[in-house]
């Protein structure tokens, strides 16, 4: 899907492909023309964790973290 969306859209682009096994974190097409919302957070969170490729499990991590402490933090994937 990114190889398609890099040929229909000429510019500079830069495509990374994982290579250590990285877990699939999320099943939104990569498509998408936005951040996707892969952790729902708290309705009135006034603070969000946004993060792409690799580190968006450090980002999920953070956030599991950080709901221990009380508070509940939507995360995003900004894949654009």
């Amino acid at each position: 899907e990114a190889v398609r969306w890099l040929a229909h859209n000429p510019g500079p682009s830069y495509l990374r492909l994982g290579k250590a096994g990285e877990p699939r974190l999320h099943t939104t097409p990569g498509s998408a023309t936005g951040p996707i919302r892969v952790r729902a957070g708290a309705p009135d969170a006034r603070v969000a964790l946004a993060a792409t490729g690799s580190v968006l499990s450090v980002a999920l991590e953070a956030a599991r973290i950080i709901e221990e402490l009380g508070f509940s933090v939507p995360v995003f994937s900004c894949s654009r």
